[in-house]
């Protein structure tokens, strides 16, 4: 009998094996990266900790990664990190103000990629974060809150995909504040002009109590995307939640 080896591929820390970075790198806004052993590239590490969430390569020179960071003040602010096929570098992020963080990001190409998040400023609501890739700069878009924008309203989107330059898909979830408790899914899509909110069903109920959330979404077509997360009808504990547009 002929036993075929299964190939080994092994994952290294900076990502790049044959690539090595000796002392440390400075980030493109100026940031001095930390400092890297011989065996490694440097990673920038801006504030006083620092958190990675998604990445996204549009090709082989150029990926996206997002994140937070918390400032050496202690305020959370949004985090981007770009590869351009030979190091890391921290890229400067627009600050929508107050508290921030990213938390997923999609790119069609290396001039087209969007970054979502959440924001809120001190004492007011937390509100939807999306930012736009141009090819040149990151820059603030404005995009509804299905929760509204009183102090007491909460919207947080979780994970976007895009499938075209006129077809991206955000989702999350938001409090809404005239039901106590209630928690429904967001949904929102980008036509190539403007987001709007999109109808999505919530499988737990829409009771005082009930809980729906979507946290990652993913489309093989403009016209075929999954969304995963949770649901949690009043009283009961959390269930996978999955959505389905064809």
């Amino acid at each position: 009998m002929v036993t075929t080896a299964r190939p080994v591929r092994s994952w290294v820390s900076g990502l790049i094996a044959c690539l090595v970075l000796l002392g440390s790198a400075t980030g493109g806004s100026g940031t001095a990266a930390s400092a890297a052993p011989a065996d490694r590239p440097a990673i920038p590490a801006p504030g006083q900790s620092s958190l990675l969430r998604r990445v996204a390569c549009p090709s082989p020179a150029s990926c996206w990664a997002v994140g937070s960071y918390t400032t050496v003040s202690g305020a959370l602010v949004d985090q981007i990190l770009h590869w351009n096929g030979r190091r890391w570098s921290q890229f400067p992020a627009p600050s929508p103000g107050g508290s921030s963080q990213l938390r997923d990001v999609s790119c069609i190409s290396p001039v087209a990629c969007w970054a979502i998040g959440r924001f809120n400023k001190p004492g007011g609501p937390v509100l939807n974060q999306v930012l736009r890739w141009d090819g040149r700069r990151w820059s603030l878009v404005r995009t509804p809150d299905p929760g509204r924008t009183g102090a007491a309203a909460e919207d947080i989107l979780g994970g976007v995909a895009c499938a075209s330059t006129a077809s991206c898909w955000a989702v999350g979830f938001f409090a809404v504040v005239s039901v106590q408790g209630l928690v429904e899914n967001q949904v929102l899509f980008w036509n190539g002009r403007t987001w709007f909110i999109d109808v999505v069903p919530n499988p737990a109920g829409t009771a005082s109590g009930d809980n729906n959330a979507l946290h990652g979404v993913r489309c093989t077509s403009r016209v075929s995307c999954w969304a995963v997360g949770s649901d949690a009808p009043t009283g009961q504990s959390e269930r996978n939640q999955i959505l389905h547009l064809s």
